[in-house]
């Protein structure tokens, strides 16, 4: 054999080692890089990235044809890229989302409909009492309206549902996406310039006039007391025998998606807790997500270790931080909730800017893909790393 052809036979060989065979048709062919990417390879070697699903192609003349992307993503802030695959995890997660929330609409449908024809049985049930029977009639209009509302939510979703997964299977998530991060754009640029008006003076605002007297008491909304600190741990660690120094957990956001909000009643869907920690002259921040459904782990996925955590400060800064390790989620039978638990060791670089400045959002980088949430206790970092003494 020639070296020439010997080379080639190489080539051909570390090719389908990269791109291992998924799925073929007539023409290119649907395979992955190392990355789990997809891409769809042609004959002559050309090569883009797909943003279908290959277990579900469209047929047209005959012919086996893939969606496949070919535009522009909005860039992120905190140089943190994107990609399609990325916006197609979160479609899907999305598109889960929708589902979980059609099924909890049928799930209170069936319900409505129980409870109607229970008081219609009791109704029947009841003669000569007047008076129950009048009770009966209002619960049992009452009922009616239940039903009705919610034969309503139950046809909204649905079709949520459907647009959702049409969103995922035809495309057009990227578009979705990038209308999004613009429409967030101009928010946070109104927003910018109402706080640049909002950190001006007070005597530059609102001028003082005569009859303007001074107050010997202190304005609690501009300088609010300081809290006490409270540790969960204070003392040798365990394990690595140095000191360390762990603050009570605390509320940092709850977020609730829109779809779901109607079948939680006063419950959020995600809340998140958050402590800082020092430990050998190193700080870490930790986050305590918990689902109130036990679902969230087919829509969410895990975190994995060296995700991204990008942390934007209301001064414009962006910091990104990195998971210490892996988490898969942890189902409670008992309360019926999905816990995650994720530390992220901080950068020291960083530290004078999180004690200083207030947080806007965080960013968390979930298996599915990212999610932005905006923070309850924009002053958490710079009041916990108070009580750390740094």
């Amino acid at each position: 054999m020639s070296m020439f052809s010997k080379s080639h036979l190489l080539l051909v060989i570390i090719i389908f080692l990269i791109f291992p065979f998924v799925c073929s048709g007539q023409g290119a062919v649907i395979r992955e890089n190392f990355r789990g990417e997809k891409l769809k390879v042609y004959p002559d070697g050309r090569i883009e990235y797909f943003n279908g699903d290959p277990y579900e192609p469209t047929e047209e003349d005959g012919l086996i044809t893939y969606p496949v992307f070919q535009g522009y993503i909005e860039p992120l802030d905190g140089e943190v890229s994107v990609n399609e695959v990325d916006l197609y995890k979160i479609a899907q997660r999305r598109s889960q989302l929708s589902s979980t929330a059609a099924e909890l609409a049928q799930q209170r449908l069936t319900q409505a409909q129980e409870n109607l024809q229970r008081l219609q049985d009791s109704y029947n049930a009841t003669s000569g009492d007047e008076a129950r029977r009048g009770i009966l009639q209002k619960q049992i209009a009452a009922a009616r309206r239940t039903l009705e509302q919610s034969q309503v939510q139950l046809n909204e979703s649905q079709r949520a549902a459907q647009q959702d997964d049409q969103l995922v299977k035809k495309g057009g998530f990227i578009e979705s996406f990038n209308q999004r991060v613009r429409e967030n754009r101009l928010r946070e640029a109104n927003s910018q310039r109402i706080r640049s008006v909002s950190n001006q003076s007070y005597a530059q605002l609102i001028p003082l006039t005569n009859n303007t007297a001074a107050s010997s008491f202190e304005d609690l909304m501009l300088r609010p007391p300081r809290r006490e600190c409270r540790y969960a741990f204070d003392g040798q660690d365990a394990e690595t025998g140095r000191y360390r120094r762990d603050l009570q957990p605390e509320l940092l956001f709850s977020y609730t998606d829109e779809r779901l909000r109607p079948y939680l009643q006063d419950k959020e869907y995600l809340v998140c807790e958050a402590y800082i920690s020092s430990a050998g002259g190193f700080r870490y921040l930790t986050l305590n997500f918990t689902f109130a459904y036990p679902n969230a782990q087919e829509a969410y996925g895990f975190i994995d270790q060296n995700s991204v955590l990008t942390i934007k400060l209301l001064n414009g800064d962006v910091l990104n931080l990195r998971s210490g390790k892996m988490d898969r989620g942890q189902y409670n039978t008992v309360k019926k909730e999905l816990t995650y638990s994720v530390y992220y060791p901080i950068d020291r670089s960083y530290i004078g800017l999180l004690k200083t400045s207030e947080v806007d959002l965080l960013r968390v980088f979930w298996s599915s893909g990212f999610e932005e949430y905006p923070i309850h206790q924009m002053d958490f970092f710079q009041r916990q790393f108070q009580c750390l003494g740094d």
